[in-house]
């Protein structure tokens, strides 16, 4: 269910805190960043990629969870929430990468009425697009090869790479600024 949060009512985007004494997020399940397993996240939004490891924002939850609240999300046809998150401002992230991609022609795509399963595969391509372009950043481990007979063979660095990549959809971060991570979820319409 990547992207959910992107069929929110926007005037809802930032209004409500979680309220665990009115037990609100029983029929919520525990799924967000802290459940997947990738290293690299990659939240698209209109013409602008933002891009940082994982384990970034995890640390900086852990740290700052206290004086962050969590924020409702919706999905159209929906009228209760469908997830919950931080917002949090893209600079707080350490190493982000924010790449602008002004000629990527899927940005005149964009319906803010698809489904959650549309708008997660259109930010898929996109970030798909940037990666064949070359311009999608990767945090590599690259050491100087010390192995002689595979130096004659004409190689001097080994680059080590086994990366994971969650896309999300954040189209709502143009206009407000903060990047949604989700913590929990429901899916009423039982989609896959």
């Amino acid at each position: 269910m990547d992207g959910m949060y992107l069929g929110m009512k926007f005037d809802n985007y930032i209004q409500g805190t979680l309220d665990f004494s009115n037990n609100e997020i029983n029929d919520l399940t525990k799924y967000g960043i802290f459940e997947e397993k990738s290293n690299i996240r990659a939240h698209v939004t209109h013409q602008k990629v933002y891009v940082f490891k994982t384990i970034e924002v995890i640390k900086y939850l852990n740290n700052k969870s206290d004086e962050l609240n969590l924020v409702p999300a919706y999905q159209p046809n929906y009228d209760e929430p469908t997830a919950y998150g931080y917002l949090i401002k893209p600079d707080v992230i350490n190493d982000i990468r924010q790449l602008r991609f002004v000629s990527w022609s899927g940005w005149k795509e964009f319906d803010d009425k698809w489904s959650t399963t549309e708008k997660g595969n259109w930010a898929v391509k996109c970030i798909t697009e940037l990666i064949i372009k070359g311009r999608f950043p990767f945090w590599i481990e690259a050491k100087r090869n010390n192995n002689i007979t595979i130096d004659i063979e004409g190689t001097d660095i080994l680059i080590v790479m086994d990366q994971r990549i969650q896309v999300k959809c954040d189209y709502p971060a143009y206009r407000t600024g903060n990047l949604f991570i989700q913590t929990y979820e429901k899916n009423p319409f039982k989609l896959q």
